[in-house]
């Protein structure tokens, strides 16, 4: 009876143990942060920013801490608009933000001095420099999935098609 309990208890371990590095692995999100400053660098506190879905036209919302940051996470991969405003400054709309998994989006805005009836709308251009994550990734579409060569249909097979990865696993030789 005693070797049922250790047993049992050390399969309740091993269950529990190999769970918590899935959990860490799988992120179906992203994160857009920035910081919101005045046309002269100095950073503007209590502007209250929104982050809307274009597709689904729903919103999230929240305000600069002290030091002009904004943050939000949990973000589904998509295309966004951000609108920031704050009393004393002229309303300012940045379209066509790229969300994309497991990306963090580093938007700054720089707000001009006038009224809620001046309105000013930032035209992203270029490619974004990426601050705060050093991951190299892609989004790949359902038809790349399906286009790719598969052994078996067994979707951990595409790992094996990263630069230094071997069939059997290791990447650069190291298990």
């Amino acid at each position: 009876m005693r070797s049922v309990k250790l047993a049992l208890f050390l399969l309740v371990v091993i269950c529990m143990g190999s769970a918590l590095p899935m959990w860490a692995q799988s992120s179906a999100t992203g994160t857009v942060a920035g910081t919101v400053s005045d046309q002269s660098g100095a950073v503007v506190s209590g502007a209250a920013v929104t982050l809307t879905d274009v597709a689904t036209n729903t919103s999230r919302s929240t305000t600069t801490n002290d030091v002009g940051r904004y943050i939000f996470v949990s973000v589904p991969p998509g295309n966004y608009n951000i609108a920031i405003t704050k009393q004393g400054f002229a309303n300012t709309k940045i379209p066509g933000v790229s969300v994309k998994v497991g990306t963090a989006s580093t938007i700054n805005a720089s707000l001009q001095v006038g009224g809620a009836a001046v309105e000013v709308e930032v035209k992203a251009t270029g490619v974004e420099l990426q601050t705060m994550n050093a991951t190299v990734g892609n989004t790949v579409t359902g038809v790349a999935l399906n286009s790719l060569p598969s052994l078996g249909r067994d979707v951990s097979t595409f790992v094996t098609l990263q630069p230094g990865v071997s069939p059997d696993g290791s990447v650069a030789g190291t298990v």
